[in-house]
């Protein structure tokens, strides 16, 4: 039997893990709040289908092509190039990365503002100490997209603060509707109840 390339590896990979990211960042938002976060009081998490790419470290014209490739599982080796060994062992290191993406929110996270590490600037990074994950700079309503993904947490400073509160919600509702971590009273005492449905209160 003939030996597995290593893009059909990275392939199969991608294709098995695109709808857990889709489940778990398209389809959900994320609240993220810190008492110890100077820049912002909360973040927003909200994926895009075309953040999925950015994550892999692959480079296509197309991110959409490419999400919409993977989820559908018909991303093809002439689809991808990699240009160098150096850009091969990035995409490795993000690859094994991308299946604990989807548990990130579930232990203690630790956030980080103006996150910098080797040649990654991100407005914010969180890290589980497993992988850590950068976003965009933040828009006009707090919201940050993905733009990263490391293996392991380098870069975080000695003083870097834990999440004290994290939500969830449905992509389209209004209200987040789930505590991941933090309870009511943080919620009441940081002025973020009108972001949070009533029942939760």
């Amino acid at each position: 039997m003939s030996e597995v390339s290593f893009k059909q590896r990275v392939i199969n990979d991608l294709i098995a893990v695109a709808p857990q990211f889709k489940s778990t960042f398209i389809d959900k938002e994320y609240l993220i709040f810190s008492s110890k976060m100077v820049n912002r009081n909360y973040y927003i998490i909200s994926a895009v289908p075309g953040n999925f790419m950015h994550l892999t470290g692959i480079r296509l014209s197309s991110p959409i092509d490419f999400y919409n490739k993977c989820i559908n599982g018909t991303l093809l080796e002439s689809d991808i190039s990699i240009p160098s060994n150096k850009e091969k062992g990035s995409i490795r290191r993000k690859i094994n990365a991308l299946p604990n993406l989807v548990n990130i929110f579930n232990d203690e996270v630790l956030v980080e503002e103006n996150f910098s590490h080797n040649n990654v600037h991100c407005s914010l990074a969180s890290t589980d100490l497993d992988i850590t994950i950068g976003f965009c700079k933040p828009n006009v309503d707090n919201v940050v997209k993905p733009m990263t993904l490391l293996k392991g947490y380098n870069g975080f400073s000695d003083n870097s603060p834990v999440a004290e509160l994290i939500l969830e919600r449905k992509r389209g509702e209004r209200f987040f509707s789930k505590i991941l971590c933090g309870d009511k009273d943080i919620i009441l005492s940081n002025g973020l109840a009108s972001l949070v449905a009533p029942e939760l209160l």
